[in-house]
């Protein structure tokens, strides 16, 4: 196996551990609202927490790759995560619970924006489009967690034991494969901020390219607000199914998660022939 077949195993690596780390949680819902008697609307609440974390992330994630590099924020991130995965399970009231999942949320948000950025470095390499594949590893990732934690559920394991085990199976390869991703390409120049006083040139070579992005803007806008609408598609799917299923089907929970786990593997299923259409299509058909 060359390195660079390693680092594409990696990312496949790091973006199902993501993926499994938010359907471990998800499939738990229906287990936490009743163990805390916390209604739907309080659930709801603390999801938005979850997503205020890793909307945080968005924020600060994107420089301190600049600074170090996408390798080594993917492998920082990950580890965070994997930390942060064993807090939901031991919470005993709505505030530990909601400080547990912005935690939690924060390091799925990190590793997932660093994870991105690397796999753009990996298909770069390539020279060929293998990006959707990678969240096809997240979608798969959350089928194995959906069907993991059903199993567990069923089997009448603790949250704490479940997310404790899949805490430390997410640490174990979050280091495993720290060393199979590409080198750190640390963008120096935008992590420096007294580089970004350049010269006359630049300026004007910079001011050039955004007029001729603005052509554009719309279009950019237009597709933004399609994915945000995907986004929160996929959000409801991952939150709520199981949810819905133990409440309003009367199933029980650990059967409720068959429906994460098929909603997850729907999506992985689709994400692996998108590939080939780019390919054949272009990006922007």
């Amino acid at each position: 196996m060359t390195s660079l077949q390693k680092a594409r195993f990696a990312v496949f690596a790091y973006f199902t551990i993501a993926g499994s780390s938010m359907t471990f949680w998800a499939v738990h819902i229906p287990y936490v609202e009743n163990k805390l008697d916390i209604p739907h609307s309080t659930i709801g609440a603390l999801l938005l927490v979850l997503g205020a974390g890793a909307l945080s992330a968005s924020l600060i994630v994107g420089q301190f790759i600049d600074r170090v590099g996408s390798r080594t924020a993917t492998f920082t991130a990950a580890v965070f995560m994997a930390v942060m995965l064993f807090f939901p399970g031991f919470a005993t009231n709505e505030i530990l619970l909601g400080l547990s999942l912005f935690g939690l949320g924060f390091g799925i948000g990190s590793t997932d924006i660093s994870m991105n950025a690397h796999a753009v470095e990996v298909e770069k390499a390539y020279g060929r489009p293998i990006f959707s594949a990678f969240h096809a590893m997240w979608s798969f990732g959350g089928l194995i967690g959906a069907t993991l934690g059903g199993l567990a559920l069923a089997s009448n394991f603790e949250m704490p034991v479940t997310l404790a085990i899949a805490g430390v199976a997410t640490l174990i390869v979050a280091v495993s494969m720290r060393g199979w991703l590409l080198p750190d390409q640390p963008n120096q120049q935008r992590a420096n901020k007294s580089n970004h006083v350049g010269n006359k040139a630049k300026k004007q070579e910079l001011q050039a390219a955004n007029t001729q992005n603005r052509k554009v803007l719309g279009y950019v806008l237009f597709l933004g607000a399609m994915a945000g609408a995907a986004a929160i598609a996929e959000g409801t799917g991952v939150d709520w199914s199981a949810l819905h299923h133990a409440r309003i089907l009367g199933t029980t929970e650990a059967f409720a998660s068959l429906a994460l786990a098929v909603f997850a593997g729907a999506m992985g299923i689709t994400r692996l022939v998108i590939d080939k259409l780019v390919a054949i299509r272009g990006r922007i058909f």
